[in-house]
């Protein structure tokens, strides 16, 4: 179940990443 929730999560954060690749790749320099 937890592993589940994971990839989930984890599909939606690349989704974000790849929508809004310009406003969050500078966050992630820090």
């Amino acid at each position: 179940m937890f592993t589940i929730l994971l990839l989930y999560s984890l599909n939606i954060l690349m989704y974000i990443y790849k929508s809004s690749k310009v406003n969050i790749s500078p966050l992630f320099y820090y």
